[in-house]
């Protein structure tokens, strides 16, 4: 019994933390305007009925006629309200993967550290042409 348990806790954990999150991209005009991952928000129609929240909207929805955007961001009291026409509310899939292998490593020890820093008048910046700053 205590195995099934744990074998069920596990399960339950490694589920939990491999959910995706995604974020709420708003496409209007010439604008692009993103939303941290898992912004909860809701849209309504003209008349005012629930079409979408965070949880259902599907990947790509076009905007064809006014909807009323309501979106609550963690990050700030008030929520933030768009009128939209004529958009595209975009689910993306947030990249939680990082790849740190193209990152250098420094390493010092107190002997061998040394800085070197150059600075040079804005004006003779053209002058270098395509050297290296």
């Amino acid at each position: 019994m205590k195995t099934l348990i744990v074998t069920l806790l596990i399960s339950f954990l490694s589920i939990s933390f491999s959910a995706e999150s995604h974020y709420l991209q708003i496409q209007y005009g010439s604008k692009n305007v993103s939303y941290p991952p898992n912004t909860p928000f809701e849209s309504y129609d003209n008349a005012g009925k629930l079409t979408y929240t965070q949880d259902d909207l599907p990947e790509e929805f076009s905007l064809s006629t006014a909807h009323k955007l309501v979106l609550h961001p963690t990050y700030k009291a008030e929520k933030d309200v768009y009128i939209l026409e004529d958009a595209i509310l975009v689910k993306r899939l947030a990249n939680t993967n990082y790849n740190f292998s193209n990152h250098i490593n420094y390493t010092s020890t107190p002997s061998t550290f040394s800085a070197r820093k150059d600075v040079i008048e804005s004006n003779s910046i053209a002058e270098l042409g395509d050297k290296e700053l």
